[in-house]
């Protein structure tokens, strides 16, 4: 939640406190951050005006109603070091356990190094989840050092509360599950899209994006193939008129959605490639049916799982077109980066490998007008999202050709 976010962030690097008296004569403080824009009708410019100035820096203004208010400059104190430095210094009145589970859930910590997404949410032998001892130990760290521990000559003692031990999980979250968990809590994904190891398939194979699957194009569709690919799910299902089950099932790629209707043999032979965040590539063509009604409709021709897309032999090889003025050592060293070793032993191929094909190359030489063709017998490629993003990173240096 925003109170949260100000928490953390103001320990981090700071916040403004404004502080004002109502009409009773009552002190009332509230925390923002500057840079975020107007805040408990304070000015903008007023508060951003504080940013990293000295610790302890006022100032006093009118707010919108006219009244003064000050303006006061807490200092923040660097960087989180560790996940227990983060929980004995943020405020964990306003960051509680919700707020630092959706933290974790949403990747926060992830740059830390010293904890896993999981391991706020697995428990410990007592029952605990990882979250809640977190949270624990940050309250009692903090009454500690705001009491101050006196030994017998009156010193103030620095606090001894042992940093607790976290539960380990026992198995991480897939992919899918971590990227769920992020558009829950933030709603997109953060730390990738789940499709991005098909890019290949979406750059070569697939040829209609999900906004493009609407009734209205349908017109600029007439008789064409359409390859539409994504994450499956379903938006109901019921019992037509006929006493037929009927499905409208949906598939999102990182367009945005669109409906495939699945009645009658379409219902039988392909709802069951729709399970909710199932991966699917769906061909069809737009006609009007093999009665030739006056109306233009999808006819499904097949449905498959993204992974037996290119498991089929489909792609036979892919030549790398290489501008050989821009052939450097630094190119080489990327497609060392992106080629794979024809002697790597299968039990090296984790099940995750997507397919792997010949690579060839052709040399261009654009100012002798000169194509040199070459075969690697010794190299191959994964045709996954690491291809396509070589093929980006080289910014018009290489061009991918696919042979079906």
């Amino acid at each position: 939640g925003e109170g949260a976010v100000t928490a953390i962030v103001g320990e981090r690097d700071g916040c403004v406190v404004i502080t004002r008296k109502d009409d009773a004569g009552r002190t009332t403080r509230t925390r923002t951050l500057p840079l975020l824009g107007d805040a408990a009708g304070v000015a903008a410019h007023d508060i951003d005006s504080l940013y990293n100035q000295p610790d302890g820096t006022t100032k006093t203004v009118k707010d919108k109603f006219g009244q003064d208010v000050t303006l006061t400059w807490v200092a923040g104190h660097g960087p989180y070091t560790s996940i227990f430095d983060f929980v004995e210094r943020v405020d964990l009145a306003a960051c509680n356990r919700k707020a630092i589970e959706s933290l974790a859930m949403a990747g926060t910590f992830d740059s830390l190094g010293d904890i896993k997404r999981e391991q706020f949410f697995c428990q410990n032998p007592d029952g605990l989840a990882g979250s809640e001892i977190l949270v624990r130990y940050g309250n009692n760290y903090q009454n500690d050092k705001k009491n101050g521990q006196v030994s017998l000559f009156g010193d103030v003692l620095n606090s001894v509360i042992a940093r607790p031990a976290l539960p380990e999980p026992m198995n991480l979250w897939s992919d899918m599950d971590r990227l769920n968990r992020e558009k829950e809590v933030v709603g997109i994904y953060i730390s990738s899209h789940p499709l991005a190891r098909y890019d290949f398939v979406f750059r070569y194979l697939v040829n209609t994006k999900s906004t493009e699957m609407t009734d209205d194009n349908l017109p600029n569709m007439d008789g064409k193939t359409f390859i539409v690919a994504g994450i499956a799910s379903v938006k109901r299902t019921g019992i037509s008129k006929r006493n037929q089950p009927y499905m409208i099932a949906l598939i999102e790629d990182m367009y945005g959605k669109c409906e495939i209707p699945l009645f009658g043999d379409d219902y039988v032979n392909f709802s069951a490639y729709f399970a909710e965040n199932s991966f699917v590539c769906v061909t069809g063509k737009v006609d009007h049916g093999k009665f030739g009604g006056p109306n233009l409709r999808r006819t499904i021709i097949k449905v498959e799982f993204l992974t037996d897309v290119l498991k089929h032999g489909m792609v036979k090889n892919v030549t790398f077109a290489v501008d050989l003025a821009r052939l450097d050592d630094a190119m080489v060293e990327m497609f060392g980066d992106v080629l794979i070793s024809n002697k790597r032993r299968p039990s090296e191929m984790s099940a995750d490998t997507m397919p792997v094909v010949p690579a060839k190359f052709k040399i261009v030489d654009k100012n002798r007008h000169i194509d040199l063709a070459l075969t690697s017998q010794t190299y191959s490629v994964e045709l996954s999202g690491k291809l396509t993003k070589f093929i980006d990173d080289t910014e018009g240096a290489v061009a991918l050709s696919v042979a079906m």
